[in-house]
């Protein structure tokens, strides 16, 4: 095979525009991804700065990606390369990190775009059509695997390659023996190497806190001696106050095995990763609370003002979180567990170290029952039966879909709660748990389930309180994987409260449905509540036996109508058979929909959707 148009001159002028264009795309990208890791780390950020960022930053790429592809389209010189790096361009920010699910269909419809146009000669060729799909794929491999391919130097290059060769060998117009398909593939991967290196590069130093980096080691001393000063100076202030506080050692599972297998600079970046990600769900709670890593692989959460039943939800959701993690070190994925010991300073204690053996005696429990658990006070609590800690409360899901598509796409999980009693899940007696109890809850189901849309339900008087308010508003802004956050208030509160309350919710982005309207919240109770909420809920089930088909489609239509009139989303609940839901779109309008038909509640690892 004989490349045409490779002549000395047009080779040197061609390389010396290759290594412009990559100093040109290496600056952009580097800016671009200084900027977006200000998100990542929210490094004291405003949630308007934050916002303006995310809509910001891929449309200046996207412009200048556009505006070079068109360049390709329209020039004589030099189109080729235009092209490639006006792709590359648009094609990077989908590995972006943190992107809820519409930001990363957004990249992917942008990408998408651009391909076609630039197959548009031979859009419905067969060889387009097949690569057109295999790009889909990779879409899909993206969003289910990113941090596999966006920290994986060779699974990153292998993307890139299928984006370089799957658009340039089916470009229309030029032979697979032109030079210049050759320069604008070679272009385009030495593109992606320069920015997959300088991502994992960048992944590592956040890894390895500035204390670590290098050879510059910190002993366990001088790290108990910082510990000490300031946990001695929480313990004074909580004895001045009166208040509680309770200390939890949290020490990595097995840590000495991970050190002789990665060594000192793996276990210190390993353990810079473990560290943040606790972080990250304490910051998700709105209980004060210190951080310490006291040496090694032990750390020391301390939560001022808290007792450890306050605490009990918030360190089962760091155990869970650890153990469904990926953590990565240098392409290796090591999975951790935690063990826990548990304590409150007591009046009897005369200085931290009474608290601090205490604690270390739980701790040590922990380890004696096999690991993988919590202890409190000496008792273990193993966190997967934890049975005297706290009540074993889990939520189960039930979908709410769209049933208007054949398929019946997710739209939100409603979290129905459940209490494991005598050897079966029941309904609490009592639905008004604590709002840390309820995070730690939704954290599992997430955890557990890719639903990216979180239903949950409140009392009257939990809803009334702007305090839980605040705390899910709060959990919300720190939890990137909720797209759409519903409070469903089961027993309506007085017209006031929903006005006041509602204020704190709509400033955080979460939406407030009421529910069984037409039973258990009438016309009349509601009526003035419409203004300040964003949808309702009609319960099929709690009518069924007291109303006729031919009254229950009549209530039906008037709740659909107040909704319609009021521009509130409206939820058929209770949905049993094909033809109800059939005939609710039908008729109605009503697609979004719930009940036994599309799924049972279940536990989110279990959920199932028809």
């Amino acid at each position: 095979m004989m490349i045409t148009g490779l002549t000395a001159d047009s080779f040197f002028t061609q390389l010396t525009l290759l290594i412009f264009a990559i100093f040109f795309v290496s600056g952009i990208m580097i800016g671009y991804s200084r900027t977006w890791h200000l998100l990542e780390t929210n490094n004291g950020l405003t949630e308007q700065q934050q916002n303006a960022i995310r809509l910001g930053l891929p449309l200046v790429v996207w412009l200048l990606g556009g505006v070079l592809c068109l360049a390709g389209l329209f020039s004589s010189a030099n189109t080729h390369m235009y092209t490639s790096i006006g792709v590359f361009l648009i094609a990077f920010p989908i590995l972006d990190t943190q992107l809820k699910t519409p930001g990363y269909l957004a990249r992917c419809a942008v990408l998408f775009i651009v391909w076609e146009v630039g197959h548009i000669q031979n859009l419905f060729s067969v060889q387009n059509i097949l690569v057109s799909l295999g790009l889909l794929g990779l879409f899909y491999l993206i969003r289910t695997h990113k941090m596999a391919v966006r920290y994986r130097f060779w699974t990153c290059m292998a993307a890139g390659l299928y984006v370089a060769l799957g658009f340039w060998l089916t470009y229309p117009g030029i032979p697979i023996t032109d030079i210049n398909l050759w320069f604008s593939i070679g272009l385009y991967m030495v593109m992606t190497a320069i920015t997959c290196g300088y991502w994992i590069i960048q992944k590592s130093q956040d890894m390895v806190s500035p204390k670590n980096k290098g050879d510059q080691d910190i002993t366990p001393t001088t790290l108990y001696a910082s510990y000490e000063r300031d946990v001695n100076s929480l313990f004074d202030a909580n004895r001045g106050s009166k208040t509680s506080m309770t200390i939890a050692i949290i020490d990595i599972d097995r840590f000495t095995d991970i050190n002789d297998r990665f060594g000192r600079r793996g276990a210190n970046a390993i353990l810079a990763d473990f560290e943040a990600l606790l972080q990250q769900v304490l910051q998700q709670y709105s209980t004060a609370y210190h951080l310490f890593r006291s040496g090694g692989e032990e750390f020391n959460a301390i939560f001022t003002n808290a007792t450890p039943v306050d605490t009990a939800p918030i360190l089962l959701d760091c155990w869970d979180t650890v153990r469904t993690h990926e953590f990565y070190y240098q392409e290796h994925e090591v999975d951790l567990t935690i063990s826990v010991g548990v304590t409150a300073v007591q009046t009897v204690d005369e200085s931290v170290e009474d608290t601090y053996k205490r604690a270390t005696k739980s701790l040590n429990q922990s380890k004696r029952v096999g690991r993988d658990a919590i202890t409190v006070e000496g008792v273990d609590q193993h966190a997967r039966r934890a049975t005297n800690w706290y009540p074993t409360y889990r939520y189960f899901v039930q979908p709410i879909v769209n049933a208007s598509q054949s398929d019946h796409p997710l739209l939100l999980n409603e979290m129905l709660l459940r209490e494991f009693d005598r050897n079966r899940w029941r309904l609490p007696e009592s639905f008004e748990i604590p709002v840390t109890t309820q995070i730690s809850l939704i954290k599992q189901v997430l955890n557990h389930n890719d639903c990216r849309g979180v239903n949950i339900n409140l009392t009257a008087k939990q809803f009334s309180d702007p305090e839980i308010a605040k705390a899910l508003v709060h959990f919300k802004k720190h939890e990137p994987r909720i797209d759409e956050f519903v409070v469903e208030i089961m027993d309506a509160p007085t017209s006031e409260i929903v006005e006041n309350i509602s204020h704190i919710y709509a400033a955080g982005g979460i939406k407030l449905y009421l529910d069984d309207v037409g039973s258990d919240n009438s016309y009349e109770l509601v009526l003035d509540m419409f203004k300040y909420i964003d949808g309702i809920k009609f319960a099929i089930q709690n009518l069924r036996k007291t109303n006729a088909p031919d009254q229950l489609l009549e209530r039906i239509g008037f709740w659909k109508n107040i909704a319609n009139q009021n521009n509130l989303e409206f939820v058929l609940e209770g949905v049993e058979t094909n033809d109800e839901s059939q005939y609710s779109v039908d008729h109605y309008g009503i697609f979004r929909q719930q009940g036994y038909y599309f799924a049972k509640p279940s536990l989110p690892e279990e959920e199932s959707v028809k």
